[in-house]
């Protein structure tokens, strides 16, 4: 369970999060020498159990938690990077103003005959008499270049 939920929380596979059981009863018999030589009286059972689930679980959400926000810093970083040199032209493009940038649009397939987008920005598919969003210009110029959805991402963000 916990590691379904550090891996639902991180998006990164469950495998990452599963606990080593000789490291997990190590733990626990250092605590106990540890306890004894300190003659420490034993916890409550409510306080047991609040001790055992943070050992359980704490090094997992922690894990996880870091690997979410590793995601987080890798995204912003590619954000920034939404600038396309022209091979023939010295000058950079910036695209980041586009309405499909600022959408996060990923598929820039068209209608033949309408010229709108086949597909929503979620990915869902338009029908052709219900489809009414037409590429910015800058996006319309690329598709008539001839380009397709996996070079016009890295135009736009430098995938």
């Amino acid at each position: 369970m916990k590691a379904d939920l550090c891996s639902a929380w991180s998006g990164q596979k469950a495998e990452l999060y599963t606990g080593n059981e000789k490291a997990r009863k190590a733990v626990i018999s250092a605590t106990k020498e540890y306890l004894k030589s300190k003659e420490v009286s034993a916890p409550s059972p409510f306080v047991t159990l609040l001790i055992a689930i943070a050992l359980y679980a704490g090094p997992g959400i922690a894990l996880a938690g870091w690997h979410k926000y590793q995601i987080k810093k890798q995204k912003r970083n590619t954000e920034t990077k939404i600038i396309e040199l022209h091979p023939n032209k010295s000058k950079a493009k910036d695209y980041s103003n586009l309405k499909e940038v600022k959408e996060g649009r990923r598929l820039f397939t068209i209608h033949k005959t309408k010229g709108t987008y086949n597909k929503k920005p979620n990915g869902d598919f338009w029908y052709i008499d219900d489809a009414n969003e037409e590429p910015s210009p800058e996006i319309q110029q690329l598709i008539d270049e001839g380009k397709k959805c996996p070079e016009i991402r890295s135009i736009l963000y430098g995938e």
